[in-house]
C-alpha cells in the first residue's frame, strides 16, 4: 500500500511523533511519501534508520486561502505518484482537501490535532470554521475519507462546528512505546518542574516561569524545559529577568525526550489549549505525577488521583500550590507517578494505536 502523508510542517511536533511511531508498524510492504508544506524535514531525526520513506518536495505559494497554482500542483503530484490513500494533518494542508476531488479523488484520512495561538476549542476562528464547514461536509466530487481527532472534546467541534459527518469521525488516542519511557527510580536531589513541548505563545511557557519564579523563596527546585520555537529568546530572556537564570536550563529540541523525562520530578502542562499532547502521554509513561491547565482531553487522560492537581486556565495560584505541594511531598509525587504509569500501559499502548489505525487503512483496501 501507498501512503502519501502531508504536513503543514515536517519540523518535530505531536503529528510528526505520532507518525514516527505508527508509520514503521504498518508493514514492510509499504511505500510512504512525505510532503512538507514548509518544505521543513527535522522530524526525520525521529524516524528508524531501517525505514524507508521519500519526501515529494513541491512548489507551494503560501496564500491566505487557496492558491490556483497549489491545487493544479497537488492535483499532478496525486496522479503521478497514485497513492492508495491520502493523509493530511491540521489546518496548513486544507487546499489538498480541493486538489483532492473530481478526477482524482484518493482516499483521505485527514487529522486535526488541535489549534493555534488564535483558536481553542471554545474560541475559534470563524472564517476558518467556515472554510473548514465547507471542506468537511460532503460536497459533490469529494473522495471517500474519514477524520481522525486525538480527544473528544476535538470530534464534537469536528462534526458540530465543521460539519463532519458523525459516521467518519474517529476518535483514535495518541499512543507510544510505553517501555521505552520506563524509569528505573530517580536519583536524590532537589526537584526538578519539568516541561516539555514547541516554544509557542499557545503553550504559555511564560505561565510556567511566572509560577516558578513564585515559588522559588519556598522550596528548592530547578526547572528543564525541552523543545525550541520562536518564543525561545523571549522565555530565556524572562527567565532571567525573574532571577531563575541559575535553575532553569532549556534543554532545545531532542528527537528522544525519554533521557529528559527521566531527569524531572514533576511534569508541569501550562498552556492555553491542548487536546490529547503526546508529550503528556509521555510523561506518564515515564512515571511522572502531573500539574496541569484543564485542556482538551488532559483531565480525562490522567489517573483520578492526579485529578486534583488539574485546574482551569486562567489563574496560576491553583498550579503553584499544586506545584509547591508536590515537590514538597516525594511520597505522593511517587504513588501519582505510578498511577499515570499504569493508567499509560492500560489506554495509551503503541500496539492499540496501531492497531486501530491499521483497521482504518484497511477498510480503505476493502473497499
Amino acid at each position: 500500500m501507498k501512503y502519501y502523508w502531508v504536513f503543514s510542517t515536517f519540523n518535530i511536533g505531536g503529528p510528526q511523533r505520532r507518525f514516527a511511531a505508527l508509520a514503521p508498524q504498518l508493514g514492510v510492504n509499504t511505500v510512504h511519501l512525505i510532503t512538507a508544506m514548509d518544505g521543513q524535514y527535522g522530524a526525520e531525526a525521529l524516524l528508524p534508520a531501517d525505514f524507508h520513506w521519500k519526501h515529494l518536495e513541491l512548489s507551494v505559494q503560501k496564500t491566505a486561502l487557496v492558491s490556483l497554482a497549489n491545487l493544479k500542483t497537488f492535483r499532478r503530484a496525486l496522479d503521478l505518484e497514485k497513492p492508495d490513500i491520502l493523509l493530511t494533518s491540521n489546518w496548513g494542508t486544507s487546499e489538498w482537501h480541493l486538489a483532492n476531488r473530481g478526477r482524482v479523488r484518493v482516499p483521505h484520512v485527514h487529522f486535526e490535532d488541535g489549534f493555534g495561538p488564535d483558536e481553542s476549542t471554545d474560541h475559534r476562528n470563524w472564517k476558518r470554521d467556515l472554510f473548514r464547514r465547507g471542506l468537511f461536509s460532503t460536497p459533490i466530487g469529494a473522495p471517500e475519507r474519514r477524520f481522525v481527532v486525538p480527544s473528544s472534546g476535538l470530534g464534537q467541534v469536528m462534526k458540530e462546528a465543521w460539519g463532519a459527518s458523525a459516521d467518519l469521525v474517529e476518535v483514535i488516542p495518541n499512543g507510544i512505546d510505553v517501555e521505552r519511557f520506563a524509569v528505573d527510580g530517580r536519583p536524590m536531589r532537589r526537584p526538578v518542574i519539568g516541561s516539555v513541548g514547541a516554544l509557542r505563545p499557545e503553550k504559555r511557557f511564560d505561565r510556567l516561569l511566572t509560577i516558578c519564579a513564585s515559588l522559588a523563596p519556598e522550596v528548592e527546585f530547578d526547572v528543564l524545559i525541552v523543545g525550541t520555537g520562536p518564543e525561545e529568546t523571549k522565555l530565556k530572556s524572562m527567565a532571567n529577568s525573574l532571577g531563575l537564570q541559575d535553575r532553569t536550563r532549556f534543554a532545545g529540541e531532542l528527537s528522544d525526550v525519554a533521557p529528559a523525562l527521566e531527569q524531572m520530578d514533576v511534569y508541569a502542562l501550562t498552556s492555553d489549549t491542548e487536546q490529547m499532547p503526546i508529550s503528556l502521554v509521555e510523561a506518564m509513561a515515564a512515571s511522572l505525577p502531573v500539574v496541569a491547565t484543564d485542556v482538551g482531553d488532559v483531565r480525562a487522560m490522567l489517573s483520578d488521583g492526579n485529578a486534583c492537581h488539574v485546574h482551569p486556565v486562567g489563574p496560576t495560584k491553583p498550579l503553584a500550590q499544586s506545584l509547591l505541594e508536590l515537590m514538597k511531598d516525594k511520597k505522593q509525587r511517587h504513588a501519582l507517578g505510578e498511577a499515570n504509569r499504569m493508567r499509560a500501559e492500560t489506554l495509551f499502548s503503541l500496539e492499540g494505536m496501531t492497531t486501530r489505525y491499521r483497521n482504518l487503512f484497511q477498510s480503505f483496501a476493502r473497499d
